[in-house]
Order: structure tokens, then C-alpha cells, then sequence
């Protein structure tokens, strides 16, 4: 069955649907949570999860448009879906998620007068951001929208002022898209931009009026509440400015079949989680989910573990901010307070040292078994001995310290 022509209608809003009655909150507060949520999932999923090759199949492969579209019709997730994601995200100790609204090839998870190609009108028949949205808010996990401005619907080229009657349509469709997402969800807590819309300050204004409590990335080609990196850990210069590092829990963003063999261990999940947390940022890190909304054996096996870890070890990642000593040879550092946690990621024992020039250590313990260690500190050099022979946790063994001031940066 072939989809519809196009329509390129674009929906607008009448008057301005605001998310939530109450006042604008200030920007430390609206950006709080992210700043104390430190881990959250990513999920990639769209028609491409029927082909199986990727999120980027349609341009790897040379896919003719209409070729493609016909995927729409066998993309038919089950049931539940969503409730079983939001039990995996809560297992894994993640905060928040963040779901493809629409990727790059311009199919669009929910209902929208824009195009025909969306989920309400094709194989799903239902409004899956819908099934999504209440699903989190069931499980209480903060709502995070990724949302792609380019659109392969209107070609792969990069569209300009310049394209004329193409590049009106890009903007009129990108822009009530935009609008639908933003009032027609309730209040949405991330949204996740990849690559920058037609109109883009008028665009944001108006998304400011509209969720005023919203978090919006800078992946649009503007700064704003969170900084970026993909698949790298690349703190921003100002490292009090909240930031995140997405990257796969395998070698890809969408699902890849049987292809998905390298998957990413839950040791170094943990210490990339750990690395973002000393620089106080946030790992996002992603699930590729089937087409039925199924998720892969082995993705849920890894993140069931960091979860895990998370349960014992919990206190010393969410809501911390970068400390003021340092990790020694081997680790890295979070404070809260006159709080200090060692994250050994390279084991030595029975001493470590690390160094801490602004307080003093007064006393260590093993977070995982509360075993108390030895502390005698020389200078700024802190000699922390009476580790046990074998590491509690050969993924990361936290050490907690106790400091007479405050141990932040």
C-alpha cells in the first residue's frame, strides 16, 4: 500500500497552549534535576527498526524514498511496549529517557497533520509519543523528546533560504511539528534537538513560552540549558553549565539484528558514568529496540546490571558535583557536602593515594561493605591504607571520606 502525497498542511497552534499553569520557574531550578539525574537512556526507534540496519540505513544504502516509506506498514509494536522500556530505565537506576519523536528520515512516532507518515496513520494506527509520555509519567521518569531537523522527506541535501518553495514547506512542517510536541503532552522535561531547524531563535521563543520548564539542549546550533558530546566525554569550558555525553551500548543507535555483536560491558558503562559525574555531567546512553518495541537480550541483561551497581552505589553519582580532590593514579572523584567519593576504577591496594589541597580527610569507609580504612594525610597528599587485598567491586569500589569542609570544587 502506498502512503498519501504529502500534504505539507502545517498545524498552528491558535494562541499559545502553555504546558503548565504555574509560574516560570528560575533557571536553577528548572535545571536541577537534570543536574542531580546523571544517567539516562536513549532510545532510537523507528521504521528502520523493521530493516534492521540502522537509523541510517535510508541514506547508507541509497534507499529510494517511496522504497523505504513502505516500512512504515510492517513497523507494528506490541502492546506494553512502553511500560516494559519505563521498567528497564527505572531497573537500570536511570533518571530520565529520552525517545526519537521523529529521526532523520522524517517518520514521525506521533499523530501530526504535517505528513501521513507518522504512526497514527501507518502499520502502529495509535499515537506511540502517547503510550511513551504516560508510560514515564507512570513510572516516574523524567520525559525527554529527541526531535531531528533535518528531514529526509524534503531530499538529503542540506535545505537552505535559498531552496525557495522547498525550503517553506521544510519550515512551516518543522515548526508545527514542533508545536504539536510541545502542546499536546504536557509538560515535557528534555528536549533533545539534533541539528538546527529553519527559524531557529523565533522557534526557540517560542518553545520558551510554551514549556517553560523544559531543558533544551544546544544541539541546534545555539547554547543553551545542556551541553553536548556524542561518544565522547568532552566537558564544556564552563563545567558548572549542565552537560551530557549520548553515546550506543553497542556500535549502533537503531537496532541492527543479528548484526549486534559488540555491546558495550557493564565495567565500561559504569566508568564512563563515573567519568561524566566527576566533571558533573550525565551519560545518556542508548538502546536500539526491535520493531515489535521488544528490547534485545543483551541490552537488557547490561543495563539490569549497572542498576545493580547503582542500587549500592547510588549516592556517590546522583545529585554530586565535581570534587576538590583528586582521583589518584587510577580513579576519579564526586562530593556532595563535606562528602567525598572515591571511585577506584583501576584497583591498587592496600594504599592509595590521592591528593586534596583545600580539606582534610578525616575518615574513609567502603560504601559497598562499610569496612572503615586507615587515613593519615601529609600535606595535600592523602594516604588512605587497609584496603582489602581483593577489590569489592572490580568494576569500581567507592570509597567514601569524610572531609572537614566542603569537599566540591
Amino acid at each position: 500500500m502506498a502512503l498519501k502525497k504529502e500534504t505539507n498542511a502545517p498545524h498552528r497552534t491558535k494562541g499559545l497552549v502553555r504546558a503548565t499553569d504555574d509560574d516560570e520557574c528560575s533557571e536553577s531550578d528548572r535545571l536541577l534535576w537534570l543536574k542531580d539525574a546523571r544517567f539516562g537512556v536513549f532510545f532510537h526507534w523507528g521504521t528502520y527498526a523493521v530493516h534492521a540496519h540502522g537509523s541510517w540505513a535510508m541514506h547508507q544504502e541509497a534507499i529510494p524514498a517511496e522504497t523505504y516509506r513502505q516500512l512504515a506498514y510492517r513497523f507494528k509494536p506490541r502492546k506494553g511496549w512502553a511500560d516494559e522500556w519505563m521498567d528497564l530505565v527505572v531497573g537500570s537506576g536511570a533518571r530520565y529517557a529520552v525517545l526519537t519523536t521523529k529521526h532523520h528520515e522524517g517518520y514521525c512516532l506521533f499523530p501530526t497533520k504535517t505528513t501521513d507518515y507518522n504512526a497514527a496513520q501507518t502499520g502502529p494506527g495509535r499515537d506511540l509519543i502517547r503510550e511513551y509520555v504516560d508510560a514515564c509519567r507512570r513510572a516516574k521518569v523524567k520525559v525527554g523528546f529527541y526531535y531531528s531537523a533535518p528531514d529526509w522527506r524534503f531530499g538529503l541535501d542540506p535545505i537552505t533560504p535559498d531552496s525557495g518553495d522547498l525550503y517553506s514547506r521544510y519550515k512551516d512542517s518543522t515548526r508545527a511539528q514542533v508545536e504539536e510536541l510541545c502542546t499536546n503532552y504536557g509538560p515535557i522535561d528534555l528536549w533533545w534537538w539534533d541539528g538546527e531547524p529553519p527559524d531557529v531563535d523565533e522557534t526557540l521563543r517560542w518553545m520558551r513560552e510554551a514549556q517553560p520548564k523544559m531543558v533544551i539542549n544546544d544541539r541546534c546550533g545555539r547554547e543553551l540549558d545542556c551541553a553536548s558530546c556524542e561518544k565522547e566525554i568532552r566537558p564544556p569550558a564552563d563545567i558548572k553549565r549542565p552537560w551530557e555525553c549520548c553515546t550506543t551500548s553497542n556500535e549502533h543507535w537503531g537496532y541492527f539484528g543479528p548484526g549486534d555483536i559488540k555491546w558495550l560491558r557493564d565495567v565500561d558503562a559504569i566508568h564512563w558514568l563515573v567519568t561524566c559525574a566527576s566533571w558533573e555531567g550525565n551519560l545518556l546512553l542508548n538502546i536500539g529496540p526491535k520493531a515489535d518495541g521488544t528490547l534485545p537480550a543483551k541490552a537488557v541483561s547490561h543495563f539490569t546490571r549497572i542498576g545493580e551497581w547503582l542500587e549500592v552505589n547510588g549516592e556517590s553519582i546522583y545529585g554530586t558535583r565535581r570534587s576538590s580532590l583528586s582521583g589518584g593514579a587510577g580513579g576519579a572523584t564526586t562530593a556532595r557536602g563535606e562528602a567525598a567519593y572515591l571511585h577506584i576504577l583501576h584497583y591498587l591496594a592496600p594504599e592509595y593515594v590521592i591528593l586534596s589541597p583545600r580539606v582534610r580527610v578525616l575518615s574513609a569507609r567502603v560504601l559497598s561493605t562499610g569496612q572503615e580504612l586507615n587515613v593519615r594525610q601529609e600535606g595535600e597528599r592523602v594516604i588512605i591504607s587497609g584496603l582489602p587485598r581483593r577489590a569489592p567491586d572490580r568494576r569500581d569500589t567507592v570509597v567514601v571520606l569524610k572531609t572537614d569542609g566542603c569537599a566540591e570544587a
